[in-house]
């Protein structure tokens, strides 16, 4: 059984997450221990934060991440995206 605070109950209605989903990320997420007793679970784009008591206080998604090169520079589209690099003297 998970229980949740007004607080979340009302972030959760308002962020279109559903309960099945904070159940999914608090069983199946990758815990990080936070100050003050806290735990956040990474579930995909979803965060939950509970006390230690496993009480939920909040929940929201992470937004998506634009496509990166492999060097971690965004992507550009097609072959004239804008000024050749300036060569250094």
């Amino acid at each position: 059984m998970l229980f949740t605070c007004s607080h979340a109950r009302k972030r959760m209605s308002e962020r279109g997450i559903t309960r099945k989903q904070v159940e999914n990320a608090v069983c199946y997420g990758t815990p990080h221990e936070q100050r003050g007793g806290r735990f956040r679970y990474d579930h995909g784009r979803l965060v939950v934060i509970t006390d230690g008591a496993g009480l939920v206080i909040t929940a929201w998604l992470e937004p998506k991440r634009s496509r990166q090169t492999s060097w971690g520079h965004r992507r550009r589209g097609g072959a004239g995206h804008g000024k050749p690099p300036r060569s250094r003297r």
